[in-house]
């Protein structure tokens, strides 16, 4: 699997949703990918560089990798549905089974600079999937649209 920046992610037919497979090296990679995935599909022409505002840290728990990547998405999610913010830096810290803890750079999202790609209204357990592929990890999302 070809998992250099142009192919960190792809969307998948799903009946009334959006699904999307995620893929990366390692655990870190692939939260980090599901991340730029989300924001990819979300915004397009993201933020210029220094368009950073605000920093936040981010400490989540979940019981086994698909609870936390479901709990990780959930997160960025709200930055964009209930903060009007767009993700410019994602620094993860550490990153366990249970346990993800990162620190994530947004800026405001500009209508006029920044168009909007997707409506996401939330990330859903319908046939999550993540874990080791191949040389790699995978992940498989299903959004309510």
């Amino acid at each position: 699997m070809d998992l250099s920046s142009e192919h960190y992610y792809r969307l998948i037919d799903h009946t009334a949703d959006l699904g999307m497979e995620i893929f990366g090296a390692d655990p870190e990679a692939l939260f980090t990918n599901a991340a730029r995935a989300l924001f990819a599909v979300l915004v397009s022409d993201g933020p210029a560089a220094g368009a950073e505002r605000q920093t936040r840290a981010i400490d989540l728990e979940g019981a086994d990798w698909a609870d936390l990547m479901v709990n990780w998405v959930r997160e960025l999610l709200y930055l964009w549905n209930g903060e009007q913010q767009v993700l410019c830096r994602i620094a993860i810290h550490s990153l366990t089974e249970h346990h993800l803890r990162a620190t994530v750079g947004t800026g405001d999202f500009i209508p006029g600079r920044h168009g909007i790609d997707h409506e996401i209204k939330a990330v859903t357990y319908h046939q999550i999937q993540v874990g080791p592929e191949g040389d790699g990890w995978r992940a498989r999302v299903i959004f309510d649209v």
